[in-house]
């Protein structure tokens, strides 16, 4: 079967089903994309999930796990060098709750593997009725230091009773909502999330010696146990919800008896974290607000909002006036801000398609109000799906909340979130960004935030200031290894951050490997992380040494210059990715007086494009000579920021 690893030096595969000593038959029932690669689980007689518990709805690719069922898997050390591995086994459901259980540590060898069974009756949460994640974290430690790799998830559904369990893909279910106009769609909703009564099952506590269950857990925590459990809810019927002009309900902006405010976030998983940057930086799983993100509180009596709108930048609602009763918060990945020349910049993430037949997400989380003595000032909702659509959405906090001078213009931004772009693993224009598997099939690219942020950035240059000619086809030939990509195996070979390209194609990744690091550093740091997601060739220094291959992912500063092209891939109206990207975070991040925002960047990019009539770059062809003489006609000579921007420029290595 087609092999999807995790990344690094190291990887988890699914071991295929192997026959009994007693030659029982044993079916492969299901390959679930489970990002390990595709887990299988073995079953006997091809055994079907019992009659009387028929009432689930399970998407096409689930499968029964009966009693005793096994996940095999196989933790394969790719890499030439000896790696110490320590794996976990993650899980977020129920009401809200995560849990990890390790699974153990062990050295491995070059291209050395071992196998482990993981029981589903061992995986840390254990929802009954209703969707929990699991995924798998791997943390890797080399003699070139140590990152975490977490795996996309997927989802476990047990039956009550000990009756075993669905397995289903890291979308979730489809619950067969109508999709006829979203009020239909809405009241639908409502009643897909589970009550508080029916949230049922057991997850691994280690203070509490094992695993407890959950309705004893809500007990200690009388406000905590006022939410239910986030319902998934898949497909066309929920893009029918980010209609932003369905706004309204009695709010207010300060609390007084009787009003709550409801917040929430989003989850993501990330390869590339805790690498010296300053945002998202968890390894493995981050839980961010839900900055600026479309939002619906509905009544489950009466399946009618009672508001709806954009949470605010910490992810919560305005204080709502509700009576005592049954709720829910559904929340669609479609976040907003407002931008200075007026009007709104709206990002909409889903998984792939487009039009009537787009598949989008919508989490529901239910809770109760009257469960409690008094109504709390603010209610914590926790939903607890993370997947490539909340993963990207929580990048894009980042976009909407955090950073200042994003760059947006009032737009809308598509983000396909699990749909690759043809032949590439990802891409992006004006029109849209594409993430999907790599060319590895080891890693895919939603779980990689640089990758989300690089690409974010190419779809709002493009909006912005439109793309010089995007020409990676004539890459000047140089017999110079580490001046090339050939050493790249997870991402296509067009470019990498140490090749020598036309200058534009140098601008534009360059520009895009910049606004990822925008979004993740915190400038007044005074230092930058860029988390690279290709593999890396350091250069033969001296005759007694050979180049030496970094994996992916690996950190580089993206404000100290190294002079890429200078020192060893020097050309003609040529350039680096990475000379590039340290001189756009420079000249931006310079002081007051000498930084170049980016809507003055899109006036010099414009009039170097098109001198005389300074309209949006169209595929046009531009030099050095062309840009400097853009920011003199936009600053004057003797401007702070003219000078600044000649001078990084030479300090950077891009001035010829």
């Amino acid at each position: 079967m087609s092999r999807r690893y995790l990344a690094w030096p190291l990887a988890l595969t699914a071991a295929a089903c192997a026959a009994e000593p007693d030659d029982r038959d044993t079916d492969e029932v299901a390959e679930v994309d489970s990002a390990i690669e595709f887990t299988t689980v073995c079953r006997d007689g091809g055994a079907a999930a019992p009659a009387a518990l028929t009432r689930l709805v399970n998407p096409a690719g689930g499968f029964y796990a009966p009693p005793g069922s096994v996940l095999p898997t196989v933790v394969e050390a790719t890499g030439d060098e000896w790696t110490y591995v320590t794996v976990s086994v993650h899980g977020s459901g129920l009401d809200g709750r995560t849990s990890k259980l390790d699974i153990g540590s062990t050295w491995l060898g070059p291209h050395e593997s071992i196998p482990f069974d993981m029981p589903v009756e061992w995986l840390p949460i254990q929802s009954e009725g209703a969707p929990s994640w699991i995924w798998y974290e791997t943390e890797l430690v080399t003699q070139n230091g140590s990152v975490t790799i977490p795996s996309p998830p997927f989802a476990v559904e047990f039956y009550p009773g000990g009756q075993g369990a669905m397995v289903y893909g890291p979308e979730g279910k489809d619950w067969g909502l109508p999709s006829a106009d979203a009020a239909s769609t809405l009241a639908a909703l409502s009643q897909v999330a589970s009550p508080l009564a029916d949230v049922h099952g057991v997850l691994f506590e280690p203070q509490w010696g094992g695993f407890v269950d959950v309705t004893w857990l809500r007990q200690q925590d009388p406000i905590a146990g006022a939410v239910g459990q986030t319902a998934a809810v898949v497909g066309p019927h929920a893009d029918l919800l980010r209609d932003g002009t369905w706004e309204g309900g009695e709010a207010y902006a300060d609390w007084a008896p009787g009003r709550t405010r409801l917040c929430t976030s989003w989850r993501g998983a990330f390869a590339d974290a805790g690498m010296g940057e300053d945002y998202l930086d968890a390894k493995g799983l981050n839980v961010v607000p839900a900055r600026r993100t479309r939002a619906i509180v509905t009544s489950t009596a009466t399946g009618t909002p009672i508001w709806s709108g954009y949470t605010d930048v910490e992810g919560c609602t305005p204080f709502l006036p509700m009576a005592v009763g049954s709720y829910t918060l559904t929340q669609i990945p479609t976040l907003v801000r407002d931008v200075p020349e007026g009007g709104r910049a709206t990002i909409d993430v889903f998984y792939r398609g487009g039009g009537a037949s787009r598949v989008g997400l919508a989490l529901v989380t239910p809770f109760d109000l009257g469960l409690i003595p008094w109504s709390p000032p603010t209610l914590e909702l926790r939903p607890t799906l993370v997947d490539q659509v909340t993963s990207v959405a929580a990048v894009m906090t980042q976009v909407v909340g955090v950073v200042d001078d994003p760059g947006l213009v009032a737009s809308t931004y598509p983000i396909h979130a699990d749909e690759r772009c043809g032949e590439f693993e990802a891409c992006a224009d004006s029109n849209g960004v594409f993430l999907g598997w790599n060319f590895d099939s080891r890693t895919h690219n939603a779980n990689y935030k640089y990758v989300v942020g690089h690409e974010f950035g190419h779809m709002l240059q493009d909006k912005l200031m439109g793309f010089v000619v995007p020409d990676y086809t004539d890459i000047p030939a140089t017999p110079i290894p580490w001046c090339r990509c050939d050493h790249v195996d997870v991402h296509n070979q067009e470019h990498c951050l140490q090749s020598r390209e036309p200058l534009e194609a140098a601008l534009l990744e360059g520009f895009a490997h910049f606004y990822a690091s925008k979004l993740m550093n915190d400038p007044s740091d005074g230092d930058c992380a860029f988390n690279y997601y290709k593999e890396h060739l350091l250069p033969v220094t001296s005759p007694e040494t050979a180049p030496f291959l970094i994996r992916p992912p690996f950190s580089v500063s993206c404000n100290a210059p190294v002079h890429w092209e200078n020192d060893f891939c020097l050309g003609e109206d040529t350039g680096v990715e990475r000379d590039w990207m340290t001189f756009f975070y420079r000249i931006h991040n310079a002081p007051p007086s000498e930084r170049v925002s980016l809507n003055e960047l899109k006036a010099i990019m414009q009039h170097a494009c098109n001198p005389e009539t300074e309209a949006r770059c169209d595929s046009d062809l531009v030099s050095w000579a062309d840009i400097l003489g853009a920011a003199l006609n936009r600053y004057g000579f003797g401007d702070p920021r003219a000078e600044r921007f000649a001078l990084e420029a030479s300090i950077s290595g891009i001035d010829h």
